[in-house]
């Protein structure tokens, strides 16, 4: 579990990870002023308002606290903020709606974050398991009709049966490879490390 975790870790990029916050936040910020040019408005029964605000805010927040040298970092950041809602950069129409918005929003941020970095560690390990899985399946492919005709096994210097062994071995592994392959390892327990990372005092 602890070399799982440090692979997931692994995919973080701190540079990619501050631009892509300084972009959504520049661009948040840009579409909140266009949509809600009378801030509170008049009315706001969604909370759409109070959830589009807080996510700015706390985006904004990122930025200037800079915590993107780590993914266990950011996300300690993040849980902080889950105590310590940020305060308001502009009215809200309703507080408690927009630390609720903030403290759920955050939620969603940690765990979309570490299963991103699953995924890329996935897409690796996939990569590295299709290049065997492909070789056995030839290989098979090559001893069905060395199998099926003992002739044919005898120019290779085998036996019947070792051919058929063989073609029952390759087509075997074959198959767990590619259950490697399909199988989704995203797991809640996998989470629960970086989950339990403690916001900082």
């Amino acid at each position: 579990m602890l070399f799982r975790e440090k692979n997931i870790e692994a995919q973080w990029n701190p540079v990619a990870a501050c631009k892509r916050w300084q972009k959504t936040a520049k661009r948040g910020r840009q579409a909140f002023e266009k949509i809600f040019p009378e801030r509170p408005p008049a009315k706001d029964p969604s909370g759409f308002y109070d959830l589009c605000l807080a996510e700015i805010d706390a985006a904004d927040k990122f930025n200037r606290q800079q915590c993107f040298g780590s993914m266990s970092e950011f996300i300690a950041e993040v849980k902080r903020l889950q105590t310590e809602p940020t305060t308001p950069s502009e009215p809200p129409f309703n507080a408690e709606v927009y630390a609720k918005c903030q403290r759920q929003w955050l939620e969603f941020v940690i765990r979309s974050t570490i299963q991103e970095a699953e995924i890329k560690m996935r897409n690796g390990k996939d990569r590295l398991i299709a290049v065997p899985a492909l070789v056995l399946l030839g290989l098979g492919v090559f001893l069905i009709p060395r199998a099926l005709d003992g002739e044919r096994a005898t120019e290779l210097g085998l036996f019947q049966w070792q051919a058929f062994a063989g073609f029952l071995l390759c087509f075997l592994f074959f198959g767990l490879l590619c259950k490697l392959l399909t199988g989704d390892n995203r797991k809640e327990k996998d989470l629960k490390p970086l989950l339990a990372i403690d916001a900082p005092k």
